[in-house]
């Protein structure tokens, strides 16, 4: 069992994107040692024809001159409290968009709501587990930070008000 820990960083931001300005998360990760980084981003579903409350999408970029370490499938997103102890998964169906690129749709039943909500407002660490391409499988995970609380708290806060700006 190889266990690689390194260290990296993430940025978060709350961006306004379209005509009505509507809150979107945004965050990278980078593990420069690795020459890894994931782009996440975090929306509020406004269409009517997809059954979910809110959408992430995730792009897993491998920078190495190998390139061993091409997402080829992955789990979904589990939040903890603690990175060493296990947490619970966000309630939602991934789905491949492309290789490296998921997104991953919200359930929208109230109680999945209610979960989710409080998963991303409340634990502190994100999980990905992952399978690369040369068959490794592998947990990127990483601390929300002060940043990102404050970034989903006020975007949670913004949807919630129905407030877009």
């Amino acid at each position: 069992n190889n266990i690689l820990e390194t260290r990296g960083g993430v940025h978060w931001s709350l961006d306004r994107v379209g005509k009505s300005a509507e809150p979107v998360v945004r965050g990278k990760v980078n593990f420069p040692d690795i020459a890894f980084d994931i782009s996440i981003t975090f929306r509020r579903n406004l269409s009517p024809d997809l059954a979910a409350s809110h959408i992430f999408t995730l792009v897993f970029a491998d920078h190495s001159e190998r390139s061993s370490r091409t997402v080829k499938d992955f789990a979904g997103i589990e939040l903890r409290l603690n990175p060493r102890f296990p947490g619970q998964f966000i309630k939602g169906l991934a789905v491949p968009l492309e290789p490296g690129t998921y997104a991953i749709a919200l359930f929208k039943t109230e109680i999945d709501v209610h979960s989710n909500t409080e998963l991303l407002t409340e634990y502190q660490w994100f999980t990905f587990p992952v399978l690369f391409e040369n068959g490794q499988r592998g947990t990127l995970t990483f601390a929300k930070g002060e940043s990102g609380n404050s970034v989903f708290k006020e975007a949670f806060d913004l949807w919630a008000n129905g407030r877009r700006g």
